[in-house]
């Protein structure tokens, strides 16, 4: 999934911060407990008062992903 969202990291990191968590350390596997998530890879977009609008667990299709940051980044406009 890396390259993926290396992607769509470089078509919206002007609109939106990308942040990396690595579930297989300590601090990632805290961060996972608390966002409730059941496995990795996992996706989260929040708005920028960082409330949820969006969660997605498993391997998704770059289409997915770049749709649900397109209809989540217009909504905030």
């Amino acid at each position: 999934m890396q390259p993926i969202v290396d992607r769509l990291e470089v078509a919206y990191g002007n609109r939106m911060t990308f942040l990396r968590v690595d579930a297989l350390t300590r601090d990632g596997m805290r961060a996972f407990g608390r966002a409730g998530f059941p496995g990795h890879p996992a996706y989260l977009i929040l708005k920028p008062d960082g409330s949820e609008v969006w969660r997605a667990v498993g391997k998704q299709e770059e289409q997915t992903l770049a749709a649900a940051i397109e209809q989540r980044l217009t909504s905030l406009q």
